[in-house]
């Protein structure tokens, strides 16, 4: 596959990964909140992370050495703030409660 090719899939997992975080947003502040549905678009964020990982590096291995410091930079601030974001996930991944869930900001 070419670098090209690869960048694409990158921004549509890049947009997948919006995806689930705009629908755990939504589940948040459902009146009828399910934490197994949570639980279940959290997992699938979890797998989306390991397939953009996998993704990214494939990427650099195929970057022009002069691109790859601006690569790496690039992709370690995204991954930076998703990680946290995912830690504030699967935080709120134990809170038992609706109620307790919704006055939770994230």
């Amino acid at each position: 596959m070419n670098l090209h090719k690869h960048i694409a899939e990158q921004n549509a997992q890049n947009e997948s990964i919006e995806f689930y975080l705009k629908k755990i947003y939504e589940l948040k502040d459902e009146q009828n909140f399910s934490l197994n549905h949570y639980n279940t678009v959290l997992r699938k964020l979890d797998k989306k992370i390991t397939q953009l990982h996998n993704l990214n590096r494939k990427i650099l291995g195929l970057t022009d050495n002069e691109d790859i410091l601006k690569e790496v930079l690039q992709t370690e601030r995204y991954m930076l703030e998703f990680d946290f974001k995912m830690q504030d996930l699967r935080h709120l991944s134990t809170i038992a409660t609706r109620e307790e869930f919704s006055r939770y900001s994230i």
